[in-house]
């Protein structure tokens, strides 16, 4: 066999779906390198923090005064190598959002639209 054929560019896609169901038709941005992959990932990631409320100071029943503080909607877990996982911690079962890099070799990717 020879080296006739395609060349093979390797690059990554993020990936954003939920578990169990099909890929969402969407077309993702090819990165030709891998860290930038993973700074989407993360950027994805962090995107999910922004959501929640902020839980007013309260005085307890005892007269403990009790701080405001933030409280999250979305749980998030993992890292840009292994994906994330985003949960919304308001719905009781939730499936979910996984985060991540697939690492790809079609050159269709790389092709610029016109």
């Amino acid at each position: 066999m020879g080296s006739q054929g395609s060349a093979r560019s390797p690059h990554y896609h993020v990936i954003e779906n939920t578990p169990g169901y099909l890929p969402e038709d969407m077309d993702s941005f090819a990165y030709t390198s891998l860290r930038d992959a993973e700074q989407t990932a993360k950027e994805q990631a962090d995107s999910y923090r922004e959501y929640g409320e902020e839980i007013p100071g309260r005085y307890t029943k005892t007269g403990r005064w009790v701080r405001p503080r933030w409280q999250a909607q979305y749980r998030i877990s993992g890292n840009a190598t292994d994906g994330y996982t985003v949960t919304d911690t308001s719905k009781t079962h939730d499936l979910g959002r996984v985060i991540q890099i697939v690492e790809c070799d079609e050159p269709e990717c790389l092709e610029e639209e016109v």
